[in-house]
């Protein structure tokens, strides 16, 4: 903007600015006048971010000073890479920006290293032209000159094992910061879920789900997203499958379900999450992926009595008005369950006497399994 060449990767440097000044409470450079600023944007390298705040997690620094790279083709080009960069630390992903930690000092070192070698060339250049000096003046000085350059050198080898020692404490401090994080979200998380799911037990759903609204905020806990998904669905089932609702509590069991497989926590939340989803792809009538989620659910080990339950429900009469199979896999229930094994008698003594297995009627059925 300078320049007079204001473009997106000039908006990138601005916000690289105000993320500086909120890391660290100073501006990036601050100078008594406009042109001092200015000089100081074109010419000098902002001091990090950790060495004013040591706190700064060493990410947010990275993607701090990639904002602020002299070279535009050095920041990010888009808004969305520095979004993406953005969130990917906030989920403790990969980050695109990269940055040494001792680059500066390094690149300082060899600064100086030039400079000592572009004096000694000139020295001895004008040593040539100075002949009354005697040589064995000339050797002395050069000793003088290079045990100068080894002391210092020496010292600057110090400095940065100093550093990479500092470094190494606070990586070990964040580690340590980011596991006690991780457990307190846990911990909330769990109660978060455990009142939404108390909320659905009586039968309040816009209260549950906006429970578990909040508890995304703070955790992408896979418990989190089961219970939206169950609340959703029994919300659906009790207004007559909702097909809106259906489809959301689809789209949260996916996303539980994608977190479990790379959890691989255990395989009776496994169960719970395919069994579900089956229920909701069956109320809105999607017979293949209902098939396809209870047919992978059945090669787990562990098969619980919802999983026996549901599949009779939605798959063996909803589709298929197959009171035989149906029956066999509440009787499987049955013998799995303790807590609903009344619940569980009561749908299978109905079933039996059905006269009729219409959609309005096994939706009652629903009804009275999803409370």
């Amino acid at each position: 903007q300078a320049k007079g060449k204001a473009e997106i990767r000039s908006d990138i440097y601005s916000l690289g600015a105000t993320l500086y000044e909120g890391l660290t409470g100073q501006k990036v450079f601050s100078s008594d006048s406009t042109y001092e600023t200015i000089y100081s944007i074109f010419n000098e390298t902002p001091k990090p971010p950790r060495e004013i705040n040591p706190q700064t997690p060493i990410e947010l620094e990275n993607i701090c000073i990639k904002c602020l790279e002299k070279k535009l083709q050095s920041r990010y080009q888009t808004a969305f890479e520095l979004l993406r960069d953005l969130r990917n630390f906030r989920n403790n992903r990969k980050i695109k920006a990269k940055r040494s930690e001792n680059k500066s000092s390094i690149a300082k070192l060899f600064s100086y290293i030039q400079t000592i070698v572009l004096v000694i060339s000139i020295f001895l250049c004008c040593l040539l032209w100075i002949t009354k000096i005697s040589q064995q003046e000339i050797i002395a000085g050069l000793e003088k000159q290079k045990k100068s350059n080894i002391q210092q050198i020496v010292s600057l080898q110090k400095k940065l094992d100093k550093k990479a020692l500092y470094l190494e404490q606070q990586q070990v401090f964040i580690r340590k910061e980011k596991q006690s994080l991780k457990k307190k979200k846990g911990f909330i998380a769990n109660y978060l879920h455990q009142l939404g799911r108390s909320l659905r037990m009586e039968s309040k759903y816009d209260e549950a789900l906006a429970i578990y609204k909040f508890a995304k905020t703070v955790s992408d806990h896979t418990n989190i997203f089961i219970g939206a998904g169950v609340t959703y669905l029994c919300q659906a089932i009790n207004e007559n499958a909702n097909k809106d609702l259906l489809f959301k509590a689809i789209d949260h069991l996916s996303i539980a379900l994608e977190n479990e497989l790379k959890n691989k926590t255990s395989n009776k939340l496994l169960i719970d999450i395919y069994s579900n989803r089956a229920v909701a792809y069956a109320l809105v009538d999607k017979e293949k992926e209902c098939a396809q989620d209870f047919n992978t659910c059945s090669l787990l080990d562990g098969l619980t009595y919802s999983f026996y339950a549901n599949r009779a429900l939605a798959y063996h009469l909803l589709f298929h008005q197959d009171k035989n199979n149906a029956l066999r896999d509440l009787n499987k229930a049955i013998s799995l369950e303790t807590n609903n094994k009344n619940l569980l008698k009561l749908l299978t003594r109905q079933i039996e006497n059905a006269q009729s297995l219409e959609r309005n009627i096994l939706l009652g059925y629903f009804k009275l399994f999803f409370r």
